[in-house]
C-alpha cells in the first residue's frame, strides 16, 4: 500500500494560501491587541501637550477587520485640573476601506455619546479656554498648502450637555438632552430651548446638510465655503398702518445692550480682527415671499413665488463685484433680474412680462384719483 498523502496537503498553492491567511489573521490579532494600547498612550500624551490640559482615556478598542475605532471615557481637565472641561462617554468611528485606497480618511459613521462641555465666562469677553485657543493658534503663512482631504458621513450625537457659567452676572445656563443626527434633522424638538426674550420664534423646520467645506480657520478668523443651497424658503413681509415693517421689531430685539448695561470695571478689550468669509456659490430655489401692506388704502397683497437666486464669488468684506441672477413669478407675471453688486452699489437689468397696473393702484391712489388700469 502506498503511504502517499493527499495532494491537498502537498499543493504549493494551497500552502501559500494557508500561510497568507494565517499571516493576515496574525496581523489582525497583533493589530487588535497593540493598536488600542499605542493609540491610547499617544492620544493622552500628544493631546495633553497640545492643549496644556490633562487628557485621559479610559478604554480604546480597534477592530482591524472592519476599521472601527471606539474611545470610551474621554476626559479633558479644566485649567486648574480640579474639574472636567470636556467629557465624552463614548466615541465610535467606523472607517471605510477606501481610506487605505484613497490615502485619506473616509468615515462612514461618527457617533458621539453623552458629550459634556463646561465653559466659564470670566468677563470682558474672556473664557476659561483662552489658554487652549492661544496654544492652538498657528502663525499665518504665505506658503500655499493643499487642503486636507477627507469624507465624513452619518454624524450622530446623543445625550449632549452644554453648561455656560457666567461669573460676571452669577448665572448658569444649561442645555441638556441634546441629540443631533445628520444629514437630516427635525428642528421641532429644539424649539422649546429657543430664548424667550427673542422676538422671533420658529414654528417648524428641517435641517438638511450637504455642505462642502473648503476651509474654516477659527484662529485666523477665516471661512471658505464651496456652496450653500436653500430649498423652498418662505418669508412673510408686512407693513402696518403706521408704515413699520414686521422685520423692524425683530431687528430691535437683537440690538446690543446700551452702554449702561455693558459697563464693567474691566479694562477695555482690544477689538478683534474682522472675519474673512468667502462663499464660492449661493443658490436659492423655489422661494416664496408674501407681502401685505396695510399702510395704503385699500390694503395691498402680493405673492412672489418660484423665486430663484443664483450668485457666485461672494466675500465679506466685499473684494469684487458679485454677479447674480434672480427669477420669480409675481402672480402670473415672469420677472427676471441679472447684474452685479457690491455692498455699496449694484447694476442690473430687469425683464418684466405683462402685469396688471391695477396691482399697484393702492400705492398711487392718494396722488391719482382716476382708477389705474393697463
Amino acid at each position: 500500500m502506498s503511504n502517499s498523502r493527499p495532494m491537498f496537503f502537498t499543493s504549493p498553492w494551497v500552502r501559500r494560501m494557508v500561510w497568507t491567511l494565517g499571516g493576515v489573521l496574525l496581523l489582525w490579532l497583533i493589530t487588535w491587541l497593540a493598536v488600542p494600547v499605542l493609540l491610547k498612550w499617544q492620544l493622552q500624551k500628544q493631546v495633553s501637550q497640545a492643549l496644556g490640559r490633562s487628557v485621559t482615556v479610559q478604554k480604546m478598542d480597534f477592530r482591524p477587520w472592519s476599521l472601527a475605532l471606539s474611545i470610551e471615557g474621554l476626559r479633558i481637565a479644566s485649567a486648574q485640573g480640579s474639574a472636567e472641561q470636556v467629557s465624552v462617554a463614548r466615541v465610535h468611528v467606523n472607517a471605510e476601506l477606501q481610506s487605505v485606497l484613497r490615502l485619506a480618511p473616509v468615515i462612514d459613521a461618527l457617533k458621539i455619546e453623552q458629550p459634556r462641555v463646561t465653559l466659564m465666562h470670566l468677563g470682558g469677553g474672556r473664557y476659561d479656554v483662552d489658554d487652549i485657543v492661544q496654544r492652538l493658534r498657528v502663525p499665518p503663512s504665505d506658503a500655499a498648502s493643499d487642503p486636507a482631504r477627507f469624507a465624513l458621513f452619518n454624524i450622530e450625537l446623543q445625550g449632549g450637555e452644554f453648561t455656560l457659567v457666567d461669573d460676571t452676572v452669577g448665572a448658569t445656563h444649561r442645555l441638556r438632552g441634546l441629540t443631533v443626527s445628520i444629514p437630516a434633522l427635525d428642528l421641532a424638538p429644539y424649539f422649546p430651548c429657543w430664548p424667550a426674550t427673542w422676538p422671533i420664534k420658529p414654528e417648524a423646520g428641517v435641517l438638511q446638510l450637504d455642505l462642502k467645506l473648503n476651509r474654516v480657520d477659527r484662529l485666523a478668523r477665516r471661512v471658505d465655503l464651496a456652496s450653500i443651497e436653500l430649498k423652498a424658503p418662505s418669508l412673510s413681509l408686512s407693513r402696518d398702518t403706521q408704515g413699520q415693517l414686521n422685520l423692524a421689531r425683530p431687528a430691535q430685539g437683537f440690538a446690543p445692550a446700551g452702554p449702561e448695561k455693558l459697563a464693567t470695571a474691566e479694562a477695555p478689550v482690544a477689538e478683534a480682527a474682522p472675519w474673512d468669509i468667502r462663499l464660492a456659490r449661493f443658490d436659492l430655489d423655489d422661494g416664496l415671499v408674501q407681502w401685505r401692506d396695510d399702510a395704503v388704502k385699500p390694503s395691498a397683497d402680493m405673492v412672489l413665488s418660484a423665486l430663484r437666486v443664483q450668485t457666485s464669488g461672494l466675500s465679506w468684506p466685499v473684494s469684487a463685484p458679485m454677479p447674480f441672477e434672480v427669477s420669480a413669478q409675481l402672480d402670473q407675471t415672469a420677472i427676471g433680474i441679472q447684474g452685479t453688486a457690491t455692498d455699496l452699489a449694484a447694476q442690473a437689468e430687469l425683464s418684466l412680462g405683462d402685469i396688471s397696473l391695477g396691482r399697484f393702484a393702492p400705492y398711487i391712489s392718494s396722488a391719482l384719483k382716476p382708477a389705474l388700469e393697463g
